[in-house]
């Protein structure tokens, strides 16, 4: 492996506190998770146009639960949920992800979408609560590490 390939943090660290998770050399196994992660830094002013659905939802997830997990199959992303809130992403504002928040459990929704005054119309005719947010405006957020 020549030094461009060399990662002190995937190949040295993350290496070792898998290593004493998992319980080594005789020693009891920790409980816990942990993911090591590469992180993108996506110049501001092409933020929102080069942010991928996957780079949202994980930004969602990282800031709402402190913890990483895969991309949810459907159109409406769940980042975050409890019986009385769920904390949705919606990538596309189309029919198909507006039955499918609408059809959330949860009487309290808060949605990132790139529409959120669309999404916000729609939960009101429908009389679901919620607030709507600008996915773009919450990468932008992330990018700079102010809230």
């Amino acid at each position: 492996m020549d030094a461009s390939e060399r990662n002190l943090c995937r190949d040295v660290t993350a290496e070792r506190l898998r290593r004493v998770m998992g319980g080594f050399a005789g020693r009891t196994p920790l409980n816990g998770d942990f993911a090591y992660l590469e992180l993108d830094k996506l110049d501001p002013a092409d933020a929102r146009l080069d942010a991928t659905v996957d780079h949202a939802h994980l930004l969602l997830m990282l800031r709402m639960t402190q913890c990483a997990g895969p991309l949810p199959d459907g159109p409406a992303k769940i980042v975050a949920a409890s019986d009385e809130l769920a904390i949705v992403y919606l990538p596309e504002v189309t029919p198909e992800a507006l039955s499918a928040l609408l059809a959330l459990p949860q009487p309290r929704l808060a949605v990132y979408s790139p529409r959120p005054q669309t999404v916000a119309e729609r939960l009101e005719h429908s009389g679901k609560q919620g607030n709507c947010y600008s996915i773009g405006d919450a990468i932008m957020l992330g990018q700079g590490g102010a809230r």
